[in-house]
């Protein structure tokens, strides 16, 4: 992986013993084995190796990086620190605005005006790579290694209450819900590895997008996950000691991040949970809700064609 290889599996074989006790635990309940962080760590890195080895790679400049006191942040960046690419469509200058940051959620800059059409994904990966002064000696400017298509493997930080309230079969009905999972599974591999159906079982899971204007969290999408990956993300529903530090060694390796990045990952979760519950966030479904709507009307046009024809 991009970061850390020795570090990661030096966290592997700390956990190794724990890892197994929660292995014999699950292998003997019902589909217990498919969800074993720690048994599939290695076919999910290995696939997550060869899709980053053939997603295209973007090396940029930072943009926005005189604003904010940023140039002091910059000061304190390291080589091949995480970034992560964050779209940002409540931008009120740009509504295609990618906001870079890093793992802490500290604000580097964003990517280049040009250059956001090449950013799909609510969250994508990278690392930084370069920081230094700019031609002008006036200032400190910083490139960034990113890969575009690759997504980014989140941690879930909503408190109880409000993910409950994303309960899609609750939400759409269950024959909407079926009709949208087996849509968001029908790829047949899982969108974080690559791994195929016919290797690990897949879960949907939602794609979030948090927008501080309104305070409020919207689900943009269902995205299809190995049983394991989708497990990892759910981190603060895993009381198992072991499978914990499975499902966390699994994030950090997915990422490439190094053990630092990690830390200040867990921080920022545990910082955007706490204000999430402190500033009384909403739950938003109206994207998915009229993304459904418009897979309806399409669906029952293609209907009355046939029909017709």
């Amino acid at each position: 992986m991009r970061r850390a290889a020795p570090a990661l599996a030096r966290r592997l074989a700390s956990t190794a013993a724990a890892a197994a006790a929660h292995r014999r635990s699950t292998s003997s309940s019902s589909g217990g084995a498919a969800y074993d962080i720690a048994a599939h760590t290695p076919l999910l890195l290995e696939a997550r190796q060869l899709l980053e080895d053939l997603a295209p790679v973007e090396i940029l400049p930072v943009a926005g990086v005189t604003f904010e006191g940023r140039q002091d942040l910059l000061k304190a960046l390291t080589l091949r620190q995480a970034v992560l690419a964050v779209r940002e469509p409540d931008n009120a200058y740009d509504p295609n605005a990618v906001r870079l940051e890093t793992a802490a959620g500290e604000k580097l800059g964003y990517v280049p005006r040009t250059l956001t059409g090449l950013f799909k994904l609510e969250v994508s990966t990278g690392h930084v790579e370069s920081v230094g002064p700019t031609a002008d000696n006036e200032r400190l400017g910083a490139r960034v290694r990113l890969w575009p298509t690759l997504p980014a493997v989140t941690l879930d930080p909503l408190p109880a209450a409000m993910a409950a309230q994303i309960d899609f079969e609750k939400v759409l009905g269950a024959e909407r819900w079926a009709s949208r999972r087996a849509a968001a599974l029908a790829r047949g591999c899982c969108a974080f590895t690559g791994v195929p159906a016919s290797r690990l079982p897949l879960e949907p899971v939602p794609l979030l997008r948090y927008a501080t204007n309104s305070a409020s969290v919207s689900v943009v999408g269902v995205a299809a996950a190995a049983a394991p990956v989708a497990r990892a993300m759910q981190l603060s529903k895993i009381r198992d000691a072991g499978e914990r530090a499975a499902a966390l060694a699994l994030v950090v390796g997915l990422n490439g991040w190094g053990p630092e990045d990690l830390e200040s990952y867990l921080r920022r979760v545990h910082s955007r949970r706490r204000q999430l519950e402190s500033e009384g966030w909403a739950v938003d479904l109206s994207s998915l809700l009229a993304a459904e709507a418009t897979a309806a009307a399409a669906a029952a046009q293609a209907a009355d064609a046939d029909w017709s024809g």
